[in-house]
């Protein structure tokens, strides 16, 4: 539940419930009618809006979206006939979020989603092609260089317009969390993977058909054919330890979205410019750490970390691609089912429930030092 004190109440501007007085605020629909909860943080950026006394109660909706990477609030927009149309009511229909597939606001996010996933697909697999081809004493570290600078900016780039997930995993979790709708949530999955297709299907219609072949167009496998010894043998690792990899690897960037940026109180701290850096920081280091792998197990090209970034090359490339293609989905999807567990249990700010009880302690503190001060 939300902290109560991160809400102050005005007049409803209509007269009916909205999702957010039926569920959770994390669990309300992205598009709220504006009622009785509006986040405290905004008005200490801005006045009140005044309302016209001859305006519809029924024209504006105020969009509040708190699944994303980089907190944006616009001005309050219409709504469109079809939402005026079909309005879904009831505890089931507003926990799935069926508003949200008739919302203009959440198909352009989907889309937005779909686009900035493609070119991310595109640029970073193109850099990391690059890097191989290159030559580099550490192909792996440079690989990361180029995975951070590329994720940070399509996240700060694509973040006010559907939040910046541009990964499956990063969506579920914020379902999971209740920051996002189930309904949202299936928009941006079928987005994001529609666009890692289309980003890696012209990746290949780019780049050399031999440097495609020979490096998988950066796709993710468990095992490859190297040479080794003048001989051609299979080398990686299996799946189960593969899938553990994934799951952990996954966990800790989910961890670090959620205590960086996807939490409201916590994003107040680090901000809508540095958590996008900070995020693909951390996503650029678990990716090298797992490709340090690679070393010791041939052919295993580390953690995936993003589903759809292994499955737009596959769909391009097929073969050896789809074998174990399963575990880059199964993986993330458990983490993001811990994130969820561990978000509910143990929140970024749940230092602030004992709060009270740290005053009580330092004021006995000062106290004894008080007395014993006078004593002397």
């Amino acid at each position: 539940m939300a902290d109560p004190d991160y809400y102050v109440s005005l007049p409803s501007r209509r007269g009916m419930p909205s999702p957010s007085t039926v569920l959770s605020p994390r669990l309300a629909s992205s598009l709220r009618r504006r009622d009785t909860r509006t986040p405290r943080t905004r008005l200490h950026q801005e006045e009140l809006p005044q309302v016209d006394e001859h305006e519809s109660d029924e024209d504006y909706v105020e969009q509040v979206y708190e699944g994303s990477l980089v907190h944006y609030y616009p001005e309050e927009r219409k709504i469109s006939k079809l939402e005026k149309k079909f309005e879904f009511t009831g505890a089931m229909p507003v926990f799935l979020g069926f508003q949200d597939f008739i919302s203009p606001e959440v198909w352009r996010a989907a889309i937005n989603e779909f686009l900035a996933t493609a070119l991310l697909v595109f640029v970073n697999t193109a850099g990391a092609l690059t890097c191989l081809q290159a030559g580099f004493t550490s192909s792996t570290a440079a690989i990361g260089v180029i995975t951070f600078l590329c994720l940070s900016f399509f996240i700060l780039a694509a973040a006010p317009a559907s939040g910046g997930h541009l990964n499956p995993a990063i969506t579920f979790a914020t379902m999971l969390a209740g920051f996002s709708s189930p309904a949202r949530t299936l928009m941006y999955v079928i987005g994001q993977t529609a666009g890692a297709a289309v980003g890696a299907l012209a990746l290949k219609a780019v780049v050399a058909e031999s440097v495609a072949e020979t490096y998988g167009l950066g796709g993710c496998y468990l095992k490859n054919t190297i040479l080794s010894d003048g001989a051609l043998v299979e080398a990686g690792i299996d799946a189960g330890p593969a899938l553990l990899a994934e799951f952990i690897f996954t966990l800790v960037v989910l961890f670090f979205a959620f205590s960086i940026a996807l939490d409201p109180k916590q994003f107040q701290v680090t901000g809508p410019i540095l958590a996008p850096f900070m995020i693909g920081a951390v996503i650029a280091l678990m990716s090298f750490m797992s490709s340090g792998l690679m070393a010791v197990n041939g052919g295993y090209t580390g953690a995936g970390l993003n589903p759809v970034r292994c499955f737009g090359p596959a769909v391009a490339m097929g073969g050896s691609l789809w074998s174990g293609h399963w575990v880059f989905w199964v993986g993330p999807f458990f983490s993001a089912l811990a994130m969820g567990v561990i978000y509910y249990l143990v929140p970024p700010h749940h230092v602030e429930l004992y709060r009270s009880r740290a005053d009580i302690f330092t004021q006995l503190k000062n106290m004894m030092k008080g007395e014993s001060s006078s004593s002397t």
